[in-house]
């Protein structure tokens, strides 16, 4: 989760410079109909408020709350309270499909990580390395 919020922020930051730096450019335009041109304005205002909201979508929305261990699943609280149950069995075995070191964004290792529920619906998550391994040992097996 501390490496999405950084990583968001980092967006919102390049967002804001960019926003700055266009608005700069209109604000500063010899010609008057660039210059006074509120409805430009607004409609850049718009798009990188969009953006913003799009790119919290990727990075914050995505990322999981915490991981707990229930009674043959391991439950997935996700940014918005919703719990996701992944049974733990073969058919939903979790899949590390990356592993990403330690780097601005971050202080320890992470993986991305493919989930697959039965009938087949897919989610990948970015996650502390080992985490969800431990959270399905975690699990007690069902009888």
């Amino acid at each position: 989760m501390d490496r999405a919020a950084r990583v968001f922020l980092l967006y919102v930051g390049f967002l804001l410079v960019l926003f700055v730096i266009f608005t700069g450019a209109q604000l500063a335009s010899p010609y008057p109909g660039v210059r006074d041109n509120l409805l430009g304005t607004a409609a850049l205002a718009l798009i990188a408020l969009l953006a913003a909201a799009g790119g919290f979508a990727i990075t914050m929305g995505r990322a999981p709350r915490a991981l707990r261990a229930e009674r043959g699943a391991v439950v997935i609280l996700e940014w918005w309270g919703r719990e996701r149950r992944l049974p733990v069995g073969p058919a939903s075995s979790p899949t590390s499909v990356k592993g990403h070191p330690p780097f601005l964004f971050g202080t320890g290792w992470t993986e991305t990580v493919e989930l697959t529920w039965p009938g087949g619906a897919r989610r990948v998550y970015l996650l502390e390395r080992g985490l969800l391994a431990r959270a399905v040992l975690a699990s007690e097996p069902v009888d």
